[in-house]
């Protein structure tokens, strides 16, 4: 999986960097996930309705309610970052981050959803046990959101060896504590939130429809508001996700869809 990432990654740059023109870590980012779909694509075929992404009839209201849910959640994030002081209205979104943000979301949830919460939660419930299942997934997908390439790694030129020597940048964070903030206890809380969701529908669109609002609200939320001097770990945080507000915001938030959809976990498609 990493040598095909590693290959991919300059292909990726090559094709869209005339008109992306992001820094070669996002090629390679893209790249392992990427790779890592390919490597689980038979296993996707074969079991594709077992792994909840089979149409039903409230497969669509699922995706929009957790659409809705998402979004709201944080609109009420920012809100809470206003009142405290720790981030500053600019309204600076523009047509372009907003598109750039529903793209991202409708290519990446349902991927990331499919990989986390399809096959490796489903497949660690039936290993581990419904509740150990449930935890080392979310601790995973934690996890792996800090395995990137610096933005400041820049290849000039772009080679077949680029992708590569990045790879072992990526994971550098993952050895470092200050890796384990405000900002990995968030992104915990929103992967068993996934989780969650995702057990108890037993079907994958409620945690595809919460993964894409989230991803469209704060990549617009951060456009339109910028962190103040009064901004810390402990109230607001740099970014969106991460600090004491979030992550209360976030708890709450889970609390209640917990109690609203109560049950002991279970594998998807049991």
């Amino acid at each position: 999986m990493l040598v095909l990432a590693g290959l991919l990654a300059p292909v990726f740059y090559w094709v869209a960097d005339h008109w992306m023109q992001a820094p070669f870590s996002r090629y390679v980012n893209r790249a392992l996930m990427v790779s890592a779909l390919l490597a689980l694509l038979p296993y996707f075929i074969k079991n594709w309705r077992l792994l909840g992404m089979g149409w039903h009839r409230t497969s669509r209201r699922d995706l929009l309610l957790g659409v809705g849910i998402s979004l709201a959640s944080v609109g009420i994030v920012l809100l809470m970052h206003q009142l405290s002081g720790s981030r500053q209205w600019t309204g600076q979104l523009t047509l372009k981050t907003a598109l750039g943000a529903a793209v991202t979301a409708l290519l990446v949830s349902p991927l990331e959803e499919l990989l986390f919460r399809g096959a490796i939660q489903r497949s660690l419930i039936v290993r581990l046990g419904a509740f150990a299942g449930w935890l080392v997934t979310g601790l995973f997908f934690a996890s792996v959101h800090f395995i990137k390439v610096p933005r400041s790694f820049q290849p000039d030129p772009v080679t077949w060896l680029s992708g590569f020597h990045s790879l072992g940048l990526a994971l550098a964070p993952l050895g470092r504590l200050e890796t384990y903030g405000s900002a990995f206890f968030c992104l915990l809380v929103v992967g068993l939130i996934l989780g969650w969701m995702a057990v108890r529908t037993r079907h994958l669109w409620l945690s595809i429809g919460l993964h894409a609002g989230w991803i469209v609200g704060l990549k617009c939320g951060s456009s339109l508001s910028e962190p103040t001097k009064r901004a810390s770990d402990l109230i607001g945080g740099s970014d969106l996700l991460s600090g004491g507000l979030t992550l209360i915001m976030l708890a709450l938030l889970g609390l209640a869809l917990w109690r609203f959809y109560p049950s002991q976990p279970s594998a998807i498609g049991d």
